[in-house]
């Protein structure tokens, strides 16, 4: 049975000069089972040192992903068709960055910033100002911005880190709102524009596109044929319609799948990509 002072032995060891040592190392680390996680995370959250860190992470990583992997099975299953099953999905997805993170805080989270104005919402008659009470609220009270680094990164993509930083691209803003509008009934929704993720609300036969990466602002559909333009892309209606939850949980994987392949982080891209054939093959 693996104990507290095994697994110091074990991270001591991490540094030795014999390569054989340290692969026996790295062999037992291996052969670790579930019920070490507990012991494993506690080392984890306290070392400094940043190759042991790696190793119990990347330990504990290998131990959950098999039940992350179901989890997101039973989902793909049963489908992905709501707001509240993307959330669920991208949730779990948090759990590939931080496999222990507790997922219920960032419910929670969502749960107390749509309480800070659902009554000034419910007392609001007008749609275009429940709109705007929205957006306010993430972008100017909360903070949501785009990345002052402007890097594609793991920590912009996934909710838990967005959430944390208040900093995320495009499509991982917009699922902050959308989870948000949700919980408030307003009518807000995703548009699959390439390269750039929009919302949209949509109010008594109109129609209003918003940018998540400026604050939320309203953009004409002149400026969005600008953009493809600019980009060389040629303009499709499709780029201006509802997105379904399906398509905003592929997106976000590949969009993981970019971000650790640019943070040099293979075992994590081996996941999402398994994760991202669950979810074609299962849409079949």
């Amino acid at each position: 049975m693996t104990n507290k002072a095994e697994i110091e032995s074990l991270l001591y060891l991490l540094d030795d000069p014999d390569e054989f040592v340290r692969s026996s190392v790295l062999q037992r680390f291996e052969s670790m089972t579930q019920h070490q996680i507990p012991l494993l995370d506690e080392f984890r959250s306290k070392t400094r040192d940043e190759k042991a860190k790696r190793v119990l992470d990347e330990t504990i990583l290998k131990l959950t992903f098999p039940t992350i992997e179901q989890e997101f099975l039973n989902l793909v299953e049963s489908g992905v068709t709501t707001f509240e099953e993307l959330e669920t999905a991208i949730v779990l997805l948090t759990r590939i960055q931080n496999p222990t993170i507790r997922e219920e805080l960032y419910i929670r989270k969502l749960n107390y910033m749509a309480s800070e104005i659902q009554a000034e919402i419910l007392y609001t008659l007008q749609p275009i100002k429940q709109m705007e009470l929205l957006i306010y609220h993430v972008f100017h009270t909360h903070g949501y911005r785009a990345p002052e680094n402007g890097s594609f990164l793991p920590q912009n993509v996934q909710l838990s880190a967005v959430m944390d930083g208040k900093q995320g691209i495009p499509l991982s803003l917009s699922l902050v709102v959308l989870f948000l509008s949700r919980r408030l009934e307003l009518p807000f929704n995703g548009i699959n524009m390439p390269i750039h993720f929009l919302m949209r609300f949509d109010f008594d036969a109109q129609v209003v596109y918003l940018d998540p990466y400026n604050g939320g602002r309203p953009v004409s559909v002149e400026e969005c044929l600008n953009f493809l333009k600019k980009n060389n892309i040629r303009p499709e209606q499709e780029y201006f319609n509802k997105t379904t939850p399906h398509q905003m949980l592929l997106r976000t994987l590949r969009n993981l799948y970019n971000a650790y392949q640019i943070a040099d982080d293979p075992m994590r891209q081996n996941m999402v990509e398994i994760l991202i054939t669950h979810l074609e093959l299962g849409s079949r």
